[in-house]
């Protein structure tokens, strides 16, 4: 059962994820002023389960990464057709070192960051605030 809420006006989408980071993991906030690309901030709610592509190190192989989210990507229930960027689904985060995986003759450097190459995380809700129209969309499974 779906659920979609608006409410009229922003809501601190980062106060809400540092107040609860554990319940609001990943917050896409836009600073760009163009009115397409720019338009929505996302703040990801109540995770699920998680694929994590580990950091690659040289001479090692890893689970495929995008084998095990097409699978998993194959149980999931028809996606609702909204005019939202977002209204349940999975938040993924992928770095060029993930590459690898698709292109095995690569030899790329490890990188530098703490995160993991590849991360997705099953979400089903989400709070959206439309900057065009100044209203904050609160949407489920």
């Amino acid at each position: 059962m779906s659920f979609r809420a608006e409410i009229a006006g922003r809501i601190d989408l980062f106060a809400l994820h540092r107040q609860s980071p554990k319940t609001y993991p990943f917050l896409l906030q836009s600073v760009a002023g163009h009115p397409q690309s720019g338009r929505y901030d996302i703040l990801f709610g109540f995770p699920e389960r998680s694929i994590v592509l580990e950091k690659s190190i040289a001479g090692t192989s890893s689970a495929d990464f995008f084998a095990e989210l097409s699978t998993q990507f194959q149980t999931e229930t028809a996606i609702e057709d909204t005019d939202l960027p977002f209204s349940g689904g999975w938040f993924l985060l992928i770095g060029y070192e993930a590459a690898r995986l698709i292109e095995p003759g690569l030899r790329l450097r490890a990188s530098p960051y703490r995160l993991p190459d590849a991360i997705a995380v099953r979400c089903p809700a989400a709070a959206i605030y439309d900057r065009q129209l100044q209203k904050t969309h609160l949407v489920s499974e």
